[in-house]
């Protein structure tokens, strides 16, 4: 499926409704494509998936717990770094 402006808008609204005004706690690196980003927004903590995958490409809410490498990358600690306590 492409990633064209109707999915975009699918992603907005899912998002707006669960995470605006919502703290990044926790940032994680799992795959060197992928980013899971632990947000704690009314009382819940969600946590969201960003895939920069040359084949599937895709953002969304995950219940799932990958496992994450031993030493974060280099990019993963600059995230922390500017990025945790942040408010979306």
């Amino acid at each position: 499926m492409p990633f064209d402006g109707s999915v975009v808008n699918s992603i907005v609204h899912e998002l707006n409704d669960k995470l605006v005004n919502g703290k990044i706690e926790k940032i994680y690196q799992p795959e060197k494509d992928e980013l899971i980003i632990s947000v704690r927004s009314f009382r819940e903590t969600y946590k969201l998936l960003l895939s920069a995958s040359s084949t599937y490409p895709k953002v969304h809410l995950t219940e799932k717990n990958k496992s994450n490498p031993a030493a974060p990358p280099s990019f993963c600690m600059l995230l922390r770094k500017h990025l945790l306590g942040g408010r979306i």
